[in-house]
């Protein structure tokens, strides 16, 4: 190899065998800690519904805990949030045309 490549230098297999001791010594706390700290809020949607929300998402940068964090926020200061039960892209069945994105339909949460 020469002296001014870019690939990195191999490690031996002693190093190698060294940072799987660490790894393996490490991945219990690792595990741990992040059970204890963090927790998921999932949704789930149709495939084709999950990339068009990805789609909106990144087109406006922004990431869905910042979603999911704003609309939390809007609703302890009292405020309405938009929200939709039905899909943003339904079915297409023969001859229909998808649900329009915005119906102009709010929810307020209330019933």
């Amino acid at each position: 190899m020469p002296k001014n490549s870019p690939q990195k230098p191999k490690r031996s297999e002693a190093q190698r065998r060294a940072d799987k001791a660490y790894q393996e010594r490490t991945r219990a706390e690792k595990n741990a800690t992040q059970r204890e700290n963090f927790k998921n809020i999932a949704a789930t949607f149709r495939r084709d519904e999950a990339e068009r929300i990805a789609e909106i998402f990144k087109a406006h940068g922004v990431k869905p805990s910042e979603i999911l964090r704003g609309a939390a926020a809007a609703l302890l200061d009292g405020e309405p949030i938009r929200t939709e039960a039905a899909p943003l892209i339904a079915p297409k069945a023969a001859g229909e045309e998808p649900a329009s994105e915005s119906d102009g339909e709010t929810d307020s949460g209330e019933e």
